[in-house]
């Protein structure tokens, strides 16, 4: 028997009786007088996770070296606070005529629903610190 489980986990289980695996879903043992029956289970969990392609389009007078992006992703505790979870940097793909392209393939640790913001940032060697600069936004 096969079964996808809420969290996206493949759950297979099988069982044998006395050393014989059963194709059944249920299980039947014949216990004789003075004898045991064996009956056993074996659930095989298999985790099955999607990938995640993010594209994301910049149009301006910057080129790919001004500015960075990246993809936070958080999820919520049982207060309904957001915790981030990841972070993923984008890669430049593609520059031209002043419309860069920025993309990466993500495949999360674990399957559930998260909450994704995408977050431009100022590339540049003087700056100490992304968040010294003043023109940061979210997406």
């Amino acid at each position: 028997e096969t079964i996808v489980a809420p969290d996206g986990r493949v759950v297979t289980v099988k069982n044998t009786v006395n050393g014989t695996e059963n194709n059944s879903d249920t299980a039947t043992a014949n216990i004789n007088a003075g004898e045991t029956a064996n009956i056993d289970y074996e659930n095989n969990y298999v985790e099955t996770r999607g990938t995640l392609v993010i594209t994301k389009t910049i149009k301006g007078d910057l080129t790919p070296e001004d500015i960075g992006v990246e993809i936070l992703f958080a999820v919520t505790d049982r207060k309904g606070r957001l915790h981030i979870s990841d972070r993923t940097e984008l890669k430049a793909e593609e520059f031209k005529d002043g419309v860069a392209r920025y993309t990466a393939s993500i495949m999360p640790e674990r399957t559930g629903m998260y909450q994704v913001a995408a977050r431009l940032y100022p590339k540049n060697p003087l700056l100490p610190h992304r968040q010294d600069f003043p023109l940061v936004k979210w997406l």
